[in-house]
């Protein structure tokens, strides 16, 4: 089994495939103090196509779903020398699950991505993480590109029809990595997205429709489960997602803070 949480006398750690402590890199270190971690999708621990990896945050497996798997590891695919997931769209992803975010509406999902210069210039969307839940007609949450005249991201929180969308104020230049994260909190109904630091939210918004998460949500990177066409082009690196908010606290926001300085330092982002 590949790495994965857990607890020895020091605290909860990320064991490294069974290493000591010290391998963990940066982003392990940040997220091993971050309550209701779910997920962790490692592209260095992914295998090649056909086959499986597992969830660093509870063991659940990590699959190809679809005909084609996504590049690992070429000169395309890497961040700092740091192996990242190519994407070239189209038919691309990988499913975690089945299984959701926990017993609450909240989440928060971070990761290092780019946008393909072919998708920044296009004219078609690109998912870049997407939640579906078969118990629950037309419920879809997502994160996109949109490819319009004017371009943007869009973030999804309600899902299904009592959904709102955030559009970000500028949108971040082809092929330069960055990292995203976007906190929902359901109690609220508040979401709030930073991109490379909590400093300041990119977009944010109120919405009064929360997401409906069992643990038959099944999670999805690179792709819409149930459109492909609409699959990430670009690059994503390290993704993890959590089944709270870390938007409404100063302490939550520092270990938020903490998380993307780790996933920058780990990728040599600037």
């Amino acid at each position: 089994m590949v790495g994965q949480l857990v607890s020895v006398n020091a605290g909860p750690v990320f064991n490294g495939n069974g290493l000591p402590p010290i391998t963990q890199d940066a982003v392990d270190v940040a997220a091993a103090q971050m309550p209701g971690l779910e997920h962790y999708l490692d592209p260095e621990k992914l295998k090649a196509k056909g086959e499986i990896s597992r969830s660093k945050g509870d063991g659940r497996l990590i699959a190809y779903p679809l005909t084609a798997s996504m590049t690992i590891g070429t000169v395309a695919g890497k961040y700092g020398g740091r192996n990242v997931l190519k994407c070239p769209g189209d038919a691309y992803g990988l499913d975690i699950g089945p299984g959701g975010l926990g017993n609450s509406a909240s989440f928060t999902f971070v990761c290092a991505c780019d946008l393909a210069a072919a998708m920044r210039a296009g004219t078609t969307d690109g998912i870049l993480w997407s939640a579906y839940n078969p118990d629950v007609p037309a419920f879809q949450q997502f994160v996109r590109f949109f490819g319009t005249s004017t371009k943007g991201m869009s973030f999804r929180p309600g899902g299904g029809t009592g959904g709102a969308n955030l559009d970000l104020a500028s949108v971040p230049a082809a092929d330069i990595p960055f990292v995203l994260a976007y906190s929902y909190d359901a109690a609220v109904g508040q979401t709030r997205v930073y991109i490379n630091t909590t400093a300041a939210p990119v977009a944010s918004g109120d919405v009064n429709t929360n997401p409906v998460l069992s643990r038959m949500t099944r999670l999805s990177v690179g792709y819409a489960i149930g459109a492909t066409a609409t699959a990430w082009k670009g690059n994503i690196g390290k993704t993890l997602a959590f089944s709270r908010s870390f938007h409404r606290t100063a302490v939550d926001l520092a270990l938020l803070e903490n998380l993307m300085n780790g996933m920058r330092t780990h990728y040599n982002i600037i």
